[in-house]
């Protein structure tokens, strides 16, 4: 069992977004990351994707979630689920905090293999 103390995670603070990075490659974990995100009023997370799957779970506040489908609001408490490779945006557009929990698979790239032979029939 490990236990990450988050004293000494590295935190972030630009624009009205505060960031934790709870876990990730930086810690030796390999297959997902988690953050603690809180956004100002009328603060947004830039545009974004992901290979692997992200989940929030909106703690706090309400905001809304920008997909290529159409905006969604949403309030606490809720989880948001967005797609692997989908441009998201969340916005807080609402005036108290907004605090997030994202937790992102990474995903695994295949090893690259030889290209096939050509088989001869063209």
């Amino acid at each position: 069992m490990l236990v990450l103390h988050h004293a000494h995670a590295p935190h972030q603070q630009v624009q009205g977004i505060r960031t934790l990075q709870a876990t990730g490659p930086a810690f030796g974990i390999s297959a997902f990351d988690i953050r603690l995100v809180e956004l100002e009023a009328g603060a947004c997370l830039p545009l974004d994707q992901h290979a692997g799957q992200l989940a929030a779970v909106v703690l706090s506040g309400q905001g809304k979630l920008l997909l290529d489908s159409g905006p969604q609001r949403f309030a606490a408490p809720c989880s948001l689920f967005i797609p692997p490779h989908a441009p998201y945006q969340i916005n807080n557009n609402a005036s108290t905090t907004l605090q997030l929990v994202m937790v992102c698979s990474r995903v695994e790239w295949p090893v690259a293999t030889a290209p096939m032979a050509p088989s001869g029939d063209d």
